[in-house]
């Protein structure tokens, strides 16, 4: 089974507010940067099949910039599992400081997979009795990159902050 997922990224930059404290947004708007994309992802194995991007940077000055296609972010991810680890390897593949807005939709995927489970989970108790497998209710440990043993926000928690698992 293929599933198609859609991603996209909005963000838009205005001017200071203490430049016109009172206007209009378009008034203040400054820049805007857009990632859109499509991904078809096989289940089972999490593989990327087929990606498509593309990102826009629009200026106040600009609105008509046109969409630029990123085949060569695209077409550097084919067959990569987002599975465990596919954040570390996004990170370490898209390295442009340029690149970050296309970086940061992207990593958005996997959990947006995770997501997409709850709908197509209706056979799947079926499918493991049938299979021999077992369903989980809960993640596994280590699944989440941010919440992982040695991630960013285990090591911010200060002494007395509730324990969460």
């Amino acid at each position: 089974m293929v599933l198609g997922l859609g991603l996209q990224l909005l963000d838009v930059h205005h001017r200071p507010a203490d430049v016109e404290p009172v206007a209009a947004s378009m008034d203040r708007f400054a820049a805007a940067l857009e990632v859109r994309g499509h991904a078809r992802v096989r289940m089972g194995t999490h593989t990327l099949e087929a990606l498509t991007l593309a990102e826009r940077r629009r200026r106040r000055e600009q609105m008509d910039a046109p969409w630029t296609p990123r085949d060569d972010v695209a077409g550097a991810l084919d067959g990569l599992s987002l599975g465990r680890g596919v954040s570390a390897a996004l990170v370490e593949r898209i390295r442009a400081a340029d690149d970050r807005p296309v970086l940061d939709a992207l990593l958005a995927l996997a959990p947006a997979l995770i997501q997409v489970y709850a709908a197509v989970s209706e056979t799947w108790p079926d499918q493991a009795q049938r299979d021999r497998w077992l369903v989980g209710l809960a993640s596994r440990p280590d699944a989440c990159w941010m919440w992982r043993a040695d991630g960013p926000l285990l090591r911010a928690r200060a002494p007395g902050d509730p324990v969460l698992f």
